[in-house]
């Protein structure tokens, strides 16, 4: 069975955060903590968390898994893709 998409009410808050991961290093863990250190600090931003891990970004812990770390090393058109 498929996993669900978290709704995201700051849709914006998307390209920024895939912007962020590309420019910073790789966190041991991401969370609400995290999202406020990098500027994510809207309560609403937190739904970046559930809807990375979904994307397979993220494990069930909030860990980057190798699809964020293939994301963040690839170029423009390898993004896309990934």
């Amino acid at each position: 069975m498929p996993t669900a998409v978290p709704a995201i009410i700051a849709s914006a808050s998307i390209p920024r955060f895939l912007d962020a991961i590309r420019k910073s290093g790789v966190p041991t863990k991401v969370d609400g903590n995290y999202l406020k250190i990098i500027g994510f600090k809207n309560s609403n931003d937190a739904a970046l968390v559930s809807l990375f891990k979904s994307l397979g970004f993220l494990d069930s812990s909030g860990t980057p898994t190798n699809t964020l770390r293939d994301y963040r090393g690839a170029d423009a058109k390898e993004a896309k893709i990934i």
